[in-house]
């Protein structure tokens, strides 16, 4: 990987709070934290931002748990079958075929992202 670039702002307190507390629970720094949460900031196109901001800004806590929970399904239902197709493309490397129903090939990508997250911490 690259080295990365610092890049500074202000965050409101609420937010520097929520920082602090995805760093702790993720065993990582603050400044690792903001690194992945800007990370996901950036993927979406520009009217999704402008979308967003707007929830932000003038949305009430309805409206930003809503947004919340859609966003956490999208990334559960994206990381599920990124998952799915490296495990199906380990079987196929391997030269096996698979006949697992999707609740056993779930299983089995949740028990590589723990393996993944292990060997990440140990590295």
């Amino acid at each position: 990987m690259a080295a990365g670039k610092t890049v500074s702002f202000i965050a409101e307190p609420s937010h520097e709070e929520r920082v602090a507390e995805i760093a702790r629970a993720d065993g990582v720094t603050r400044s690792q934290a903001a690194a992945r949460i800007s990370a996901l900031g950036v993927l979406p196109p520009t009217a999704a931002r402008r979308a967003a901001r707007f929830i932000l800004e003038e949305g009430d806590d309805e409206a930003q748990r809503q947004l919340s929970t859609a966003l956490a399904k999208a990334i559960a239902r994206t990381s599920h079958a990124l998952l799915e197709r490296k495990l199906l493309g380990q079987a196929d490397a391997r030269g096996l075929t698979t006949n697992e129903t999707e609740e056993e090939l779930e299983a089995h990508a949740v028990d590589a992202v723990a393996t993944y997250r292990k060997e990440r911490r140990a590295g």
